[in-house]
This record gives C-alpha cells, sequence and structure tokens, in this order.
C-alpha cells in the first residue's frame, strides 16, 4: 500500500472526519495510482521519488482515505481503500493488505495515545437560582391583505341577483386584521452565580505507518497530534 496508505489508515484510527498533516520519508521510489479526470473518477499511475514530503491525510469515509502531497510541484490525490474489518485499535498495530487497499503495497500501521491530566481549577460561573412569576402582555400586530377584484364599472347585475363581470380592470381591496393583546404569567429565571471546578486533560496521538513490499520498508510515515479538553469535576452551591 504504501505510506500514503498507511496515513489513510492512521486518519481513520484517529479521526473520521479531520484531515491529518505528517512527514512521508520515502526510501525507495514507489508507484501507486492517483485520482484524475472529472470528479476524480479515473486512475493513473504516479511514482513517488525517493525524499521527503509534507503530505496531508483527508479521510472521506469510514473505507476510504485520500493522501494529498506534492509531485513535481503539482497537487496528487491518491485514494487509499480500507476494508471494514480494518480496525486499528488507538493503541496497537495492524497490517492492511494490498489487496485491500487497492495500492501495490502491504501497510504496517503502529499508533498509540497516552494523555495527560492537570491539577484542579475553578472559575466563577451564571446558574439558577431560581423562578419568579412574572406578569407580561405580548402584542400581535394587525395584518393587512389584499386582492386584485374586477373593477364595477365591468360588472353587472340581472333580475336574479347574478352579478356577471366581463373585461380586464381591476382594483385592489384590502383588509386589514387588527392585532391582539395576550397577557398572564410567565416563569422567568433569577440568575446567581457558583464556582465550578475543572480538570484539562491533553491528549497525545502519535502514528507511525511503514509501506513494506516483502520485507522492504520502502517509506514511512509520522503523525503527531494533541489536543485539551476540559472537565467538570464539581461545583458550590449557586449564592
Amino acid at each position: 500500500m504504501k505510506k500514503l496508505m498507511l496515513l489513510a489508515l492512521a486518519s481513520t484510527l484517529f479521526v473520521a472526519c479531520d484531515s491529518m498533516k505528517g512527514d512521508l520519508q520515502v526510501k525507495s521510489a514507489i508507484t501507486v495510482e492517483k485520482k484524475s479526470g472529472f470528479l476524480g473518477r479515473k486512475r493513473e499511475l504516479i511514482t513517488i521519488e525517493e525524499g521527503s514530503y509534507e503530505a496531508v491525510l483527508n479521510p472521506t469515509s469510514k473505507t476510504n482515505i485520500n493522501l494529498v502531497l506534492k509531485v513535481d510541484g503539482k497537487k496528487a490525490k491518491i485514494p487509499f481503500s480500507v476494508a471494514p474489518h480494518q480496525v486499528l485499535p488507538e493503541d496497537g498495530k495492524v497490517v492492511i493488505h494490498a489487496a485491500d487497499s487497492g495500492q501495490p503495497y502491504d501497510l504496517e500501521v503502529n499508533s498509540d495515545t497516552t494523555s495527560s491530566r492537570s491539577g484542579e481549577y475553578s472559575r466563577t460561573e451564571s446558574c439558577v437560582l431560581g423562578y419568579e412569576s412574572v406578569y407580561r402582555c405580548h402584542t400581535t400586530p394587525g395584518e393587512t391583505e389584499c386582492r386584485d377584484v374586477p373593477s364595477p364599472s365591468n360588472c353587472s347585475r340581472d333580475d336574479d341577483g347574478v352579478v356577471t363581470c366581463t373585461g380586464n380592470d381591476t382594483r385592489q381591496v384590502c383588509h386589514t386584521r387588527p392585532g391582539s393583546t395576550e397577557c398572564g404569567y410567565e416563569q422567568e429565571a433569577i440568575y446567581g452565580h457558583h464556582q465550578v471546578s475543572y480538570v484539562d486533560v491533553t491528549t497525545y496521538k502519535n502514528l507511525k505507518a511503514f509501506i513494506v513490499e516483502g520485507s522492504a520498508k520502502l517509506a514511512s510515515f509520522k503523525h503527531s497530534s494533541s489536543s485539551t479538553s476540559s472537565h467538570s469535576v464539581g461545583s458550590s452551591a449557586c449564592y
């Protein structure tokens, strides 16, 4: 599969929707298929020569990921298929074979995830002390509707009281609906403050992948990222 593949897998394992930036080191030239033609529906072979490349893995679904990099100054989008049964744990190793990837290499992926936790800290936030009944009125404005009707000069009434109109002359008739006011009691929140305690959890994700042919590792890809999220661990009474 390829280093690219490895990218694909990494992406699938770590973030199902986010692209991943990494460093691709090609030790020996590899030939893969890239997207081409209208909407990328065609494929053509491209050779990635030995060297270092900046690459981006862009997962488009759980079973497909595109590896995007520049080859000879031109952007190349290389697709990789991941079999539904191939799942890379956050900590562990998996090998994806060329028969599944659609590329002519095996892909070996090693990933690990670690985390660290900060000390507790607190901040003041608003909270609801209770509710009180408040009498309020809400007014709905009136509405005017207009329509075109035949001009009276073109209409006549027969002996039976039936009105008949001819011609194309019309006039506009408007009707205004009066507004209305509704009043009643509503529950309104009374706000106070309290101290909320938090801890920050930072997660580190690291991926190493290898494009393998036989026992030879032709290329390697490395991706590292971290993210921090805050978690509430307690709060004081509202005052």
